[in-house]
């Protein structure tokens, strides 16, 4: 896997130019699609998907920032993301006379902001929750306050989350403020209280590596916050690693496939969405990514295994207590990012 430099991504805009009727440039978080699945494509369309990846949606935001949303044919996205790229121009309505495979993805399920269901194809779902290893973490990890108030022992031994779209509602949500109080400015003065005297027991803020590198296998760190993904890929990387949704509830996110306004390669974009829906393919991605998948046909190709996984597919009782990420003002969401610009930079 690479991580382009923009200078480098700014040389592949102008190639695209050139070879425009042959290559899919699809931005993507890195280590979220099955290589196979890409090969098999690439080969069936006699194309060549490039992939480009970004480390959180702050860093996807400022990519497709960089050039007013030109330069890619195909985004991995949440909800919540969508919604803004729409109020820049940058999403195209979709046209599901080419996804016929849409049938298979629950409408009433897995769009809960209404604009989505125009612009984007639900790509997979999963949860926030904690990562920890249970044998550097005197007790059973139950609730947030566990992270965000960490005991003394864990001096040091805390991952925290670079993303500011994730971050700032699950600490909200964690110490059990409404959306509506979200912008509050007394609300946010406690909660980046809360976060500052919480960095003194953070090594690093970053993403979980998911290989035998990761911070968390080596037992770097003690604890994080992630998506269940990570926690089901690690997991099976090393015993003492357990992943839990905390007692108090969490996130859940979907995301989805968005095709770019200004790409010219609309109509291959559509072939690709329409591609990894077919069930057996949707099937094949959700088991290399270790996420839920949106497509109900996949699950009959599913072992048993993942599909009475609690990480992967948690139950309705999880979905009742807990919420989907809201929209947000423009206001809001400005104030959330000079409190993490101040955390992550300090």
């Amino acid at each position: 896997m690479i991580k382009l430099t923009t200078i480098i991504i700014l040389m592949l805009i102008s190639i695209k130019s050139i070879a425009a009727e042959s290559t899919l440039i699809f931005l993507n978080w890195n280590e979220y699609m099955d290589p196979e699945l890409i090969a098999d494509f690439e080969q069936e369309f006699n194309v060549k998907v490039l992939e480009i990846y970004y480390e959180t949606e702050d860093e996807r935001d400022r990519l497709l920032a960089q050039n007013d949303g030109k330069g890619y044919d195909l985004v991995l996205s949440s909800d919540i993301g969508i919604n803004k790229y729409y109020r820049a121009g940058w999403v195209s309505k979709l046209n599901f006379k080419q996804i016929d495979n849409i049938k298979y993805i629950d409408q009433q399920r897995y769009y809960p902001i209404a604009l989505t269901k125009d612009y984007g194809v639900p790509f997979s779902w999963g949860t926030v929750g904690l990562m920890y290893r249970k044998d550097l973490v005197k007790e059973p990890v139950t609730s947030w306050r566990q992270f965000f108030y960490p005991d003394p022992s864990l001096k040091n031994k805390l991952m925290g989350f670079n993303d500011t779209d994730t971050l700032m509602p699950i600490i909200l949500f964690a110490l059990g403020y409404d959306v509506n109080q979200w912008g509050d400015k007394q609300v946010l003065a406690k909660v980046e209280k809360v976060l500052t005297e919480q960095k003194k027991y953070v090594q690093t803020y970053r993403v979980s590596s998911l290989t035998e590198n990761s911070k968390l296998v080596k037992g770097e760190i003690a604890m994080t916050m992630d998506f269940n993904g990570s926690g089901s890929a690690l997991k099976a990387l090393h015993s003492e690693i357990e992943y839990v949704i905390p007692q108090e509830g969490t996130m859940i996110w979907i995301d989805y496939l968005f095709i770019p306004e200004k790409t010219q390669q609309k109509k291959l974009a559509h072939q690709f969405i329409n591609f990894i829906n077919r069930p057996k393919r949707a099937a094949q991605l959700t088991k290399y990514i270790h996420y839920a998948s949106a497509n109900t046909g996949a699950l009959a190709f599913l072992p048993e295994q993942i599909k009475n996984s609690p990480t992967i597919y948690p139950g309705q009782e999880l979905w009742d207590k807990s919420m989907f990420f809201p929209i947000i003002s423009p206001r809001t969401e400005k104030k959330w990012s000079q409190i993490t610009a101040r955390l992550f930079n300090k």
